[in-house]
């Protein structure tokens, strides 16, 4: 229903302005908090594809595709997706890199974060199978994969209620174990 979906958007969008929640013992980067309106509409964005737009099959998510970007070119978003593909193809790089000084280097007067938009696929390494493992075992990452393990690491680790849906049969169980097994910061503790 509308509510959840929203609800749904508004979680994942939390998970983005947690690191900014004071904390006991948090020191929040002060580029960062500057870098705040820059990235407000790139982390809706992400929210909004991965909330409301998941719910959509394969179809829908051609229609929501041609959708976001037209209202994206509407409204003049400050970070538009690259033409290629569609918007479910990228994920948001917003990690606060910048360029690596070294001690000869003059700080730069500009430090805003970078944020980008890059393919899921982008910078994973080909998988390596142990021929001793057992073909049960054997966990190939693919691009939905990525994507589900992205979101459930953002949710989880925001302490975020998740239920993941899709298809039978689509790796859905294998890959919510695979996170909860291998894949959570060590304060995490799973039981099947």
């Amino acid at each position: 229903v509308d509510g959840n979906l929203c609800f749904s958007l508004l979680k994942l969008l939390d998970c983005f302005l947690e690191p900014f929640a004071e904390k006991e013992l948090r020191v929040i980067d002060d580029d960062r908090v500057k870098a705040l309106p820059q990235l407000i509409e790139p982390w809706f964005i992400f929210s909004l594809v991965w909330s409301v737009g998941a719910t959509c099959d394969t179809n829908g998510r051609e229609l929501f595709n041609i959708w976001l970007r037209d209202k994206m070119k509407e409204e003049t978003a400050a970070l538009p997706f690259p033409a290629e593909g569609l918007v479910y193809d990228y994920r948001m790089v917003d990690d606060g890199s910048r360029k690596e000084l070294t001690e000869d280097d003059e700080p730069p007067e500009d430090t805003s974060v970078i944020i980008s938009w890059v393919r899921w696929t982008e910078g994973v390494l080909p998988p390596e199978i142990d021929l001793k493992q057992s073909y049960s075992s054997i966990f190939i990452q693919t691009l939905d994969t990525l994507r589900t393990d992205y979101v459930l690491t953002k949710l989880l680790t925001n302490q975020k209620q998740v239920v993941v849906i899709g298809p039978t049969g689509t790796g859905k169980s294998l890959n919510v174990k695979q996170k909860l097994l291998t894949g959570m910061p060590k304060k995490f503790m799973s039981a099947f």
